[in-house]
């Protein structure tokens, strides 16, 4: 006869009556395996008396470490939660503390299971360090991570060690350099230019409005300057805020980053906000600020 005993991290413990299993924070050698699912529905138990002795089921939702066990995962990703303790662990807290009500971000599922992929290929304890580093980093700079073993030394930047790799990252395009404007007909192509301290690139925002009038046209932006192990790519666009002759424009994309470390080719993506005030009189660009850590 089998039971399942709560082991204290939302799974459960697979064993006998006697022998509920054992090991180190969720490795149950011989008694066991990591099981986050509910036990079995039993009749005997899960039904609930109520007045008039009808009775009926109690409900259970799945958590959301159920779901991502059970939804998100394959076959061998799912082997790396059962038997590596240590991986778990890292995993479990990272979803955690990417959490929003209980339900983890679609980002932090993502970097997840880049981390089980490379686990599952070689769990060793250099690989596990390393995704304990990007979990940590992830959760306080935001963005996902994606490990890709076709990048080269030219076509990705090269960092020697994990720090060098957070210095980088953790410096923000900011608003740079003044705006410009270039007028055709009754249209006006406003432009404006982010950009980092002593960085080779800058992401440029182009804003198309039509005059007299006031209507936003198109917005688009790219990536200049030395473009090698980055990209840009916009994601959506939209008025906010539209006051008197003024209006705010706002743009969405994930900046990338390329890069190679140790024996790690990875790609960093990073969300970031931006946000324009244009003149409705002339479609010019006056403040602009970039926001980053999006929910």
């Amino acid at each position: 006869e089998s039971v399942l005993i709560d082991d204290g991290d939302s799974g459960w413990i697979e064993g006998s009556d006697y022998n509920p299993g054992s090991g180190s924070g969720g490795y149950y050698g011989n008694g066991g395996t990591y099981n986050p699912n509910l036990p079995p529905f039993d009749p005997d138990k899960d039904f609930g008396l109520v007045e008039g002795q009808i009775t009926k089921p109690q409900i259970r939702l799945h958590t959301a470490e159920q779901n991502f066990f059970n939804n998100d995962l394959n076959e061998e990703q799912r082997d790396v939660m059962r038997y590596n303790a240590d991986a778990r662990t890292i995993i479990l807290d990272f979803l955690g503390d990417n959490a929003t009500n209980g339900v983890y971000s679609d980002d932090s599922i993502f970097s997840a299971k880049q981390m089980l992929t490379l686990l599952a290929n070689d769990p060793s304890q250099e690989n596990l360090d390393h995704c304990q580093d990007l979990a940590e980093f992830l959760t306080e700079n935001g963005g996902t991570i994606e490990f890709d073993n076709t990048l080269t030394a030219q076509n990705s930047i090269s960092f020697n060690n994990f720090e060098d790799f957070v210095d980088y990252n953790s410096q923000h395009l900011e608003a740079g350099e003044n705006s410009t404007s270039e007028i055709s007909g009754d249209q006006v192509i406003s432009s404006h230019s982010f950009q980092r301290m002593n960085f080779p690139y800058k992401v440029k925002v182009n804003i198309k409005s039509a005059l007299n009038p006031y209507s936003l046209v198109n917005v688009t932006s790219e990536l200049t300057g030395i473009t090698i192990g980055r990209s840009w790519t916009q994601t959506d666009y939209a008025p906010q805020n539209i006051i008197l002759n003024q209006i705010d424009v706002t743009v969405l994309g994930n900046l990338k980053t390329y890069f190679i470390l140790e024996d790690y080719g990875e790609i960093y993506s990073k969300p970031i906000k931006f946000s324009l005030n244009v003149s409705k009189s002339t479609g010019q660009i006056g403040s602009t600020a970039a926001f980053y850590n999006l929910d």
